[in-house]
């Protein structure tokens, strides 16, 4: 009885091992395609980036430098430093974009992403801006988006959310459990995701 139950349990893994190999070019593109989001492109009064990635830094620049918004708002964790450079990724963000001539420029320091939006609230109470542009990496933009529009829930505000090109940050929906890199961030978001919106629900975030 026994080693019918092991057969048993066996041919049920190996059932669902095949299945899973059958199926998972069809399955596995949903856990990064609901990640994603992209608003269409549009002129706003203030673009948000944490600095956590270059290509999230960069694009932010080339849309204030293009015209496709005003105002620029950079946030990041001073107190993590880069070892070489002794300065934090906020830091060189900051030089780099004094560098290019951006004069209406806003540098926070922030530890979260509700903190992130918390400091462009207050921001955007204080100048009285009504349109904003967050900038965040593909896999990243659920997230983003949920918290940010709860956090300037019950403000005429339009938000819109843009990740960076392809070219500088890949999304491939269909190869990211392929990549370490994208398989560590698809996965690190599914755990973050559900967390945030328990956290969000308590008022929390």
């Amino acid at each position: 009885m026994k080693k019918r139950r092991v057969l048993l349990l066996l041919g049920i893994i190996i059932f669902l091992y095949v299945a899973f190999l059958a199926t998972h070019r069809t399955v596995l593109p949903f856990f990064s395609e609901f990640l994603y989001i992209q608003s269409p492109p549009q002129k706003t009064q203030l673009v948000v980036a944490a600095t956590a990635t270059y290509s999230r830094f960069r694009y932010a620049l080339d849309l204030i430098k293009s015209g496709q918004g005003e105002s620029l708002l950079l946030l990041g964790d001073m107190r993590i430093k880069m070892t070489v450079l002794d300065s934090s990724k906020l830091e060189l963000a900051r030089q780099e974009a004094i560098e290019e001539k951006i004069d209406r420029l806003f540098v926070e320091h922030s530890t979260s992403t509700r903190h992130d939006a918390q400091l462009a609230r207050e921001l955007m109470v204080e100048k009285g801006w009504t349109s904003v542009s967050v900038i965040s990496d593909a896999y990243n933009m659920r997230r983003v988006k949920m918290i940010f529009e709860a956090v300037f829930e019950g403000m005429p505000v339009a938000i819109s959310f843009h990740s960076p090109p392809s070219e500088r940050n890949p999304y491939s929906p269909d190869l990211w459990w392929r990549s370490p890199g994208s398989f560590s961030y698809v996965i690190s978001e599914w755990i973050k995701f559900p967390v945030n919106l328990v956290l969000l629900s308590r008022g929390k975030g």
